[in-house]
Protein backbone atom coordinates (compact mmCIF):
# COMPACT_ATOMS: atom_id res chain seq x y z
CA UNK A 1 0.00 0.00 0.00
CA UNK A 2 1.39 3.37 -1.00
CA UNK A 3 2.20 5.58 1.98
CA UNK A 4 2.27 9.32 1.17
CA UNK A 5 4.92 11.57 2.64
CA UNK A 6 3.95 14.44 4.87
CA UNK A 7 5.47 17.62 3.45
CA UNK A 8 6.43 20.47 5.73
CA UNK A 9 7.67 23.82 4.46
CA UNK A 10 10.02 25.77 6.70
CA UNK A 11 11.50 29.24 6.63
CA UNK A 12 15.03 28.35 7.65
CA UNK A 13 17.17 25.48 8.91
CA UNK A 14 20.65 26.17 10.26
CA UNK A 15 22.12 22.65 10.13
CA UNK A 16 20.03 20.07 8.28
CA UNK A 17 21.36 16.88 9.87
CA UNK A 18 21.11 18.30 13.38
CA UNK A 19 17.58 19.43 12.59
CA UNK A 20 16.54 15.96 11.37
CA UNK A 21 18.03 14.30 14.44
CA UNK A 22 16.14 16.66 16.73
CA UNK A 23 12.87 16.19 14.83
CA UNK A 24 13.12 12.43 14.27
CA UNK A 25 11.15 11.38 17.33
CA UNK A 26 8.16 13.58 16.47
CA UNK A 27 8.31 13.11 12.70
CA UNK A 28 5.78 11.10 10.78
CA UNK A 29 6.95 7.75 9.44
CA UNK A 30 7.32 9.40 6.02
CA UNK A 31 8.20 13.05 6.46
CA UNK A 32 9.78 15.64 4.18
CA UNK A 33 11.14 19.00 5.33
CA UNK A 34 11.70 21.71 2.73
CA UNK A 35 13.28 24.91 4.07
CA UNK A 36 13.43 28.12 2.05
CA UNK A 37 17.00 28.55 3.21
CA UNK A 38 19.54 26.26 4.85
CA UNK A 39 23.05 27.03 6.06
CA UNK A 40 24.80 23.68 6.41
CA UNK A 41 24.42 20.16 5.07
CA UNK A 42 26.72 17.21 5.82
CA UNK A 43 29.25 15.72 3.43
CA UNK A 44 31.23 12.49 3.58
CA UNK A 45 33.96 12.03 6.19
CA UNK A 46 32.31 14.23 8.83
CA UNK A 47 32.63 17.36 6.71
CA UNK A 48 30.01 20.01 6.04
CA UNK A 49 28.97 22.06 3.03
CA UNK A 50 27.70 25.62 3.29
CA UNK A 51 24.87 26.35 0.90
CA UNK A 52 24.62 29.54 -1.12
CA UNK A 53 21.51 31.20 -2.59
CA UNK A 54 20.11 29.08 -5.41
CA UNK A 55 20.82 25.74 -3.75
CA UNK A 56 17.99 23.67 -2.29
CA UNK A 57 18.31 21.18 0.55
CA UNK A 58 15.52 18.72 1.34
CA UNK A 59 15.42 16.66 4.54
CA UNK A 60 13.69 13.27 4.59
CA UNK A 61 12.73 10.98 7.46
CA UNK A 62 11.64 7.40 6.76
CA UNK A 63 10.78 5.01 9.58
CA UNK A 64 10.17 1.36 8.70
CA UNK A 65 10.80 -2.10 10.11
CA UNK A 66 11.38 -3.16 6.51
CA UNK A 67 14.97 -1.92 6.66
CA UNK A 68 15.95 -4.85 8.86
CA UNK A 69 19.25 -5.60 10.56
CA UNK A 70 22.22 -3.47 9.55
CA UNK A 71 24.14 -6.62 8.55
CA UNK A 72 21.30 -7.92 6.37
CA UNK A 73 22.38 -10.43 3.75
CA UNK A 74 20.78 -11.20 0.42
CA UNK A 75 21.09 -9.99 -3.13
CA UNK A 76 19.68 -6.49 -2.71
CA UNK A 77 19.37 -5.52 0.98
CA UNK A 78 16.37 -3.30 1.81
CA UNK A 79 18.60 -0.43 2.93
CA UNK A 80 20.66 -0.56 -0.27
CA UNK A 81 17.44 -0.57 -2.31
CA UNK A 82 16.18 2.42 -0.31
CA UNK A 83 19.38 4.30 -1.07
CA UNK A 84 18.99 3.42 -4.78
CA UNK A 85 15.41 4.66 -4.63
CA UNK A 86 16.50 8.01 -3.21
CA UNK A 87 19.17 8.39 -5.90
CA UNK A 88 16.71 7.67 -8.70
CA UNK A 89 14.32 10.29 -7.33
CA UNK A 90 17.18 12.79 -7.01
CA UNK A 91 18.24 12.15 -10.61
CA UNK A 92 14.78 12.66 -12.10
CA UNK A 93 14.64 16.50 -12.13
CA UNK A 94 17.85 16.57 -14.18
CA UNK A 95 16.93 13.95 -16.79
CA UNK A 96 16.54 16.59 -19.50
CA UNK A 97 20.11 17.75 -18.83
CA UNK A 98 21.55 14.33 -19.77
CA UNK A 99 22.38 13.60 -16.15
CA UNK A 100 23.61 10.31 -14.72
CA UNK A 101 24.55 8.78 -11.39
CA UNK A 102 28.07 8.92 -10.05
CA UNK A 103 28.47 6.08 -7.56
CA UNK A 104 27.77 6.12 -4.67
CA UNK A 105 25.64 9.25 -4.12
CA UNK A 106 25.93 12.02 -6.72
CA UNK A 107 24.03 13.13 -9.79
CA UNK A 108 26.42 14.44 -12.45
CA UNK A 109 26.10 16.54 -15.59
CA UNK A 110 29.18 16.95 -17.77
CA UNK A 111 31.23 15.18 -15.07
CA UNK A 112 30.24 17.68 -12.39
CA UNK A 113 27.98 17.05 -9.40
CA UNK A 114 24.60 18.77 -9.68
CA UNK A 115 22.89 16.99 -6.77
CA UNK A 116 24.09 14.98 -3.79
CA UNK A 117 22.58 12.51 -1.34
CA UNK A 118 23.60 12.06 2.29
CA UNK A 119 22.09 9.35 4.47
CA UNK A 120 22.29 8.44 8.12
CA UNK A 121 20.79 5.26 9.57
CA UNK A 122 18.96 5.36 12.90
CA UNK A 123 19.97 2.29 14.92
CA UNK A 124 18.20 0.60 17.79
CA UNK A 125 19.66 -2.58 19.29
CA UNK A 126 21.54 -3.43 16.12
CA UNK A 127 18.48 -2.92 13.92
CA UNK A 128 17.86 -0.11 11.46
CA UNK A 129 14.56 1.53 12.36
CA UNK A 130 14.84 4.73 10.35
CA UNK A 131 16.79 6.74 7.86
CA UNK A 132 17.67 10.42 7.75
CA UNK A 133 18.31 11.54 4.19
CA UNK A 134 19.35 14.89 2.77
CA UNK A 135 19.12 15.75 -0.91
CA UNK A 136 20.94 18.89 -2.02
CA UNK A 137 20.28 20.28 -5.50
CA UNK A 138 22.38 22.97 -7.17
CA UNK A 139 19.84 25.01 -9.10
CA UNK A 140 20.44 28.75 -9.55
CA UNK A 141 23.80 29.20 -7.89
CA UNK A 142 26.91 30.05 -9.91
CA UNK A 143 30.40 29.02 -8.81
CA UNK A 144 33.06 31.65 -9.41
CA UNK A 145 36.26 30.45 -11.07
CA UNK A 146 38.07 31.09 -7.80
CA UNK A 147 35.61 28.89 -5.88
CA UNK A 148 36.98 25.54 -4.70
CA UNK A 149 33.97 23.76 -6.24
CA UNK A 150 34.20 25.37 -9.69
CA UNK A 151 35.75 22.29 -11.31
CA UNK A 152 33.69 19.66 -9.44
CA UNK A 153 30.14 21.02 -9.17
CA UNK A 154 27.59 22.39 -11.62
CA UNK A 155 24.17 24.01 -11.32
CA UNK A 156 21.08 23.80 -13.49
CA UNK A 157 21.42 27.51 -14.22
CA UNK A 158 24.97 27.11 -15.54
CA UNK A 159 24.08 24.05 -17.63
CA UNK A 160 20.95 25.59 -19.18
CA UNK A 161 22.51 29.06 -19.39
CA UNK A 162 19.40 30.60 -17.88
CA UNK A 163 17.72 30.97 -14.51
CA UNK A 164 15.58 27.96 -13.68
CA UNK A 165 12.29 27.58 -11.81
CA UNK A 166 13.46 25.98 -8.57
CA UNK A 167 9.94 24.96 -7.57
CA UNK A 168 9.64 22.77 -10.68
CA UNK A 169 12.83 20.89 -9.82
CA UNK A 170 11.65 20.33 -6.26
CA UNK A 171 8.21 19.19 -7.44
CA UNK A 172 9.79 16.79 -9.93
CA UNK A 173 11.90 15.25 -7.19
CA UNK A 174 8.95 14.91 -4.80
CA UNK A 175 6.75 13.25 -7.42
CA UNK A 176 9.45 10.73 -8.34
CA UNK A 177 10.20 10.07 -4.67
CA UNK A 178 6.58 9.06 -4.05
CA UNK A 179 6.66 6.82 -7.13
CA UNK A 180 9.94 5.12 -6.26
CA UNK A 181 9.08 4.73 -2.59
CA UNK A 182 5.91 2.88 -3.55
CA UNK A 183 8.11 0.40 -5.42
CA UNK A 184 10.35 0.00 -2.38
CA UNK A 185 7.40 -0.50 -0.03
CA UNK A 186 6.21 -3.54 -1.99
CA UNK A 187 9.77 -4.89 -1.87
CA UNK A 188 10.50 -4.74 -5.58
CA UNK A 189 14.20 -4.32 -4.84
CA UNK A 190 15.42 -5.92 -8.10
CA UNK A 191 13.43 -3.34 -10.09
CA UNK A 192 15.12 -0.49 -8.23
CA UNK A 193 18.54 -2.08 -8.71
CA UNK A 194 17.98 -2.54 -12.46
CA UNK A 195 16.91 1.09 -12.94
CA UNK A 196 19.71 2.35 -10.70
CA UNK A 197 22.40 0.40 -12.55
CA UNK A 198 21.12 1.59 -15.93
CA UNK A 199 21.64 5.20 -14.81
CA UNK A 200 25.26 4.76 -13.71
CA UNK A 201 27.36 7.20 -15.76
CA UNK A 202 30.76 5.57 -15.33
CA UNK A 203 30.19 1.84 -15.76
CA UNK A 204 33.14 0.42 -17.76
CA UNK A 205 34.94 3.75 -17.45
CA UNK A 206 38.31 4.35 -15.77
CA UNK A 207 37.95 6.57 -12.73
CA UNK A 208 39.87 7.97 -9.80
CA UNK A 209 37.98 7.04 -6.67
CA UNK A 210 38.47 8.53 -3.22
CA UNK A 211 37.70 5.45 -1.16
CA UNK A 212 38.49 6.94 2.20
CA UNK A 213 40.45 9.75 3.79
CA UNK A 214 43.97 9.55 2.40
CA UNK A 215 43.20 6.56 0.16
CA UNK A 216 42.88 7.07 -3.58
CA UNK A 217 42.11 4.23 -5.97
CA UNK A 218 42.25 4.37 -9.76
CA UNK A 219 40.83 1.77 -12.09
CA UNK A 220 38.03 0.61 -14.36
CA UNK A 221 34.52 0.03 -13.02
CA UNK A 222 33.70 -3.52 -14.09
CA UNK A 223 30.28 -3.85 -12.51
CA UNK A 224 27.79 -2.75 -9.89
CA UNK A 225 26.45 -5.74 -7.98
CA UNK A 226 22.84 -6.17 -6.91
CA UNK A 227 23.95 -5.17 -3.40
CA UNK A 228 25.12 -1.85 -4.85
CA UNK A 229 28.78 -2.72 -4.30
CA UNK A 230 31.23 -1.62 -7.00
CA UNK A 231 33.77 -3.92 -8.66
CA UNK A 232 36.88 -1.87 -9.47
CA UNK A 233 39.76 -3.23 -11.56
CA UNK A 234 42.84 -1.29 -10.46
CA UNK A 235 45.96 -0.33 -12.41
CA UNK A 236 47.82 -3.33 -11.02
CA UNK A 237 45.30 -5.77 -12.41
CA UNK A 238 43.59 -6.50 -9.10
CA UNK A 239 39.83 -6.44 -8.55
CA UNK A 240 38.34 -4.74 -5.50
CA UNK A 241 34.81 -4.95 -4.14
CA UNK A 242 34.02 -1.53 -2.74
CA UNK A 243 31.00 -1.36 -0.37
CA UNK A 244 28.06 0.73 -1.58
CA UNK A 245 26.58 1.79 1.73
CA UNK A 246 28.87 4.26 3.45
CA UNK A 247 26.15 5.88 5.50
CA UNK A 248 26.71 7.12 8.99
CA UNK A 249 24.90 5.59 11.94
CA UNK A 250 22.99 7.47 14.61
CA UNK A 251 21.82 5.88 17.86
CA UNK A 252 18.49 7.50 18.70
CA UNK A 253 18.14 8.14 22.43
CA UNK A 254 15.17 8.79 24.69
CA UNK A 255 12.61 7.74 22.13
Amino acid sequence: MKTPFKQERLDHVSNMIEFLRSEYKNSENHHIYIPQTCNLVPKRYQKTYRLSPGEQSIGIVIKSDQMGHKNFGGHTPPLAALHMMLELAMLHPFDSLNAGLNWPDDVVVNHKAIATLFTEAVIEQGKIVGILAIVTMHLNNVYAFSNEYYHTKASARVVTEEEVDESKYVASFLKKLEEMHAVWEIKQYPQLYTEWKAKQAYLNETITFFHNIGLVMRGQILDFLSSGNMILHDENGKNHTVPYLQIQEYAQKNR
